[in-house]
C-alpha cells in the first residue's frame, strides 16, 4: 500500500475478525487513520502501524481491542507522527506494551486517558527516542504500569512530572525539561534545575561573586548577555545558561573561567 495516504475506518465492526496483524505496516506514504469507534473486539496480537514512517494523526478513540493481549511495537518508528487519540481505547486484557512509540521522533502528546490498560505488567521502552514528547495522559486503571521502569522516560533520563488529575482517573504527565548553569565560580540560590511546558513564566535569579560584577546570561537565550532571562510558560526544551563577569579592578570582562554546574 505504498501509494495510501488516508484511511477512514471510523465505526467499522470487524468484531469477528481473528487476525490483523500488520495491518498498515510499512505504508509509508500513510499520513492519517481514523479509527474512532471500530471494533476489533476479537483480536489477539497486533504491529498495525509499525514503519509507517510519515504517518502524522491516528484517531483511535473509542475502539474496541479487548482481547488483544500484546500492543508491542503497535506505533514503532512513525518517525513523523505527531499525536495520538487513544482515549477509551478498550485494552483490558493487554500485558505488554514493550516499544509502543518507540522511534516515535517527533511525537509531542499522547491521549490515553480513559484508556483500560488494568493488566499492563510489561512497559518498558515505551516512549525511547521520543525526544519531542511533552505530554501525555495517562491510562485508567493504570495498577502498576506507571511506576515500570522507563515507561515514562527517554534514554537521556528525562522524565515526566505528574501535573493533575484532568480526566476521571487518569493523570496529565508533562515532560520535565532540564536547566543547567555555567556559573565560573559565582553562586547561585533557588534556581530551578527543571521546569515543565505548564510552569507559569518566571525570571532567573542572578548570581553573585565576590570582586566581579555579574554582565548576564548566555545560552539559550543568545549570545548577547542578559541581566533579565525569563521563561515564558509554554518553552519547551532543555536550557543551558552560562554566567557572565567583569573583574571590578580590571577593565576586562566575559567568562573569566569555565566552570559547569549541572543540576
Amino acid at each position: 500500500c505504498s501509494n495510501l495516504k488516508n484511511v477512514n475506518m471510523s465505526g467499522i465492526d470487524l468484531g469477528s475478525a481473528s487476525s490483523a496483524n500488520e495491518l498498515f505496516a510499512r505504508c509509508s506514504n500513510l499520513e492519517d487513520i481514523d479509527m474512532s469507534g471500530a471494533d476489533f473486539g476479537s483480536l489477539t496480537y497486533g504491529l498495525w502501524f509499525t514503519d509507517c514512517c510519515n504517518l502524522i494523526n491516528v484517531n483511535m478513540n473509542g475502539v474496541n481491542l479487548k482481547s488483544l493481549t500484546s500492543a508491542w511495537a503497535m506505533f514503532e518508528n512513525c518517525k513523523n507522527l505527531v499525536c495520538v487519540d487513544m482515549g477509551d481505547v478498550n485494552l483490558e486484557s493487554a500485558t505488554s506494551i514493550d516499544d509502543m512509540f518507540n522511534g516515535c521522533s517527533n511525537l509531542t502528546s499522547v491521549d490515553m486517558g480513559g484508556c483500560n490498560m488494568s493488566c499492563v505488567s510489561i512497559a518498558s521502552a515505551v516512549f525511547r527516542d521520543c525526544l519531542q514528547l511533552d505530554h501525555i495522559v495517562s491510562p485508567k486503571g493504570i495498577g502498576t504500569f506507571i511506576s515500570l521502569p522507563y515507561s515514562f522516560c527517554d534514554e537521556t533520563g528525562n522524565d515526566f512530572d505528574k501535573i493533575d488529575n484532568t480526566v476521571q482517573n487518569a493523570t496529565l504527565l508533562r515532560r520535565k525539561y532540564l536547566i543547567s548553569y555555567e556559573l565560573n565560580h559565582g553562586l547561585i540560590v533557588d534556581n530551578p534545575n527543571s521546569y515543565t511546558s505548564v510552569m507559569e513564566t518566571f525570571d532567573l535569579k542572578n548570581p553573585t561573586r565576590d570582586g566581579y560584577t555579574f554582565l548576564g546570561w548566555t545560552g539559550s537565550n543568545g549570545d548577547e548577555p542578559q541581566t533579565v532571562v525569563t521563561i515564558e510558560k509554554g518553552t519547551t526544551g532543555d536550557l543551558t545558561y552560562t554566567a557572565n563577569w567583569k573583574n571590578d579592578y580590571s577593565e576586562e570582562g566575559g567568562n573569566t573561567e569555565d566552570h559547569t554546574h549541572t543540576y
